[in-house]
C-alpha cells in the first residue's frame, strides 16, 4: 500500500483526522488508506449549492499554498497568493465574483498575470480570453496609438490571421492594420479576374 501521508500538508492529516473521527461517532465505516483522500474538500453545504465555484476557490487556494501541487512553481513558486478574504472565505469569494458564467469559463488573473488572487485582479474568463492575458506567445502590434494581439486586429478588420500576416509582409503596418477586408473581386476587362485582393 502506498503511503500517501508525507505529501500532505498539516491542514489536511487534521481534517482527515476529525473526519475519521466523525465517522467513528456515526458508526460508519472508514475508508481505506488513500480512499478519502481528496485534493478538494467536498463535503460542505457550499459544495452542493455552487459546486463549479467552490472547485474554481478551492483549486486556488491549492495552486498557490501546496507546493506537491503539479504547478507549483507557476503559482505558490512564483510567490503569487490569495488575499487574506478569500483564503478564508468561500462565500466572500463567491460574492465578489458572483457565479461562473459558463462551463468555458474560469478563474484568470487580469490584468496582471503576474499578480495575486485578489479583488481587481481576477475575472471569469474563457480560455481563448486568458490567451489574450498571456505576455508570451502572442503577437502584438500597435498602430495610431492603439497595442492589440493579431488576432484582434484581423476580427476588427474582418479577416483571417493568415490574410493579416501576409499583409504586414507586403505592405507598411500602418496600412495592413487599416485598410478594410475586400469581398468582391473586379474583372478585368477582358472578362478575367484581376488579381485575388489579400483578405
Amino acid at each position: 500500500m502506498v503511503e500517501y501521508w508525507h505529501m500532505a500538508t498539516k491542514a489536511d492529516k487534521a481534517r482527515w483526522a476529525r473526519e475519521r473521527n466523525r465517522r467513528k461517532k456515526l458508526g460508519l465505516p472508514q475508508p481505506g488508506r488513500g480512499d478519502g483522500l481528496r485534493k478538494y474538500d467536498h463535503t460542505g453545504p457550499t459544495y452542493r449549492t455552487q459546486p463549479e465555484e467552490y472547485r474554481a476557490w478551492s483549486g486556488m487556494k491549492v495552486r498557490c499554498s501546496n507546493p506537491n501541487f503539479k504547478d507549483w512553481k507557476l503559482y505558490g513558486g512564483k510567490r503569487i497568493s490569495v488575499c487574506a478574504r478569500w483564503r478564508d472565505s468561500f462565500e466572500a469569494f463567491f460574492l465578489d465574483l458572483g457565479p461562473r458564467p459558463s462551463p468555458l469559463h474560469s478563474l484568470d488573473r487580469y490584468p496582471n498575470n503576474n499578480g495575486n488572487y485578489e479583488l481587481g485582479n481576477v475575472r471569469w474568463a474563457t480560455g481563448q480570453e486568458q490567451a489574450r492575458n498571456w505576455s508570451t506567445g502572442n503577437h502584438f502590434l500597435e498602430c495610431n496609438g492603439e497595442r492589440l494581439i493579431l488576432s484582434d486586429w484581423a476580427k476588427r478588420l474582418g479577416i483571417t490571421n493568415s490574410s493579416l500576416t501576409e499583409r504586414i509582409a507586403r505592405w507598411p503596418l500602418d496600412k495592413a492594420l487599416t485598410v478594410p477586408a475586400v469581398r468582391k473581386r473586379e474583372r478585368a476587362q477582358d472578362g478575367t479576374y484581376a488579381k485575388a485582393p489579400l483578405y
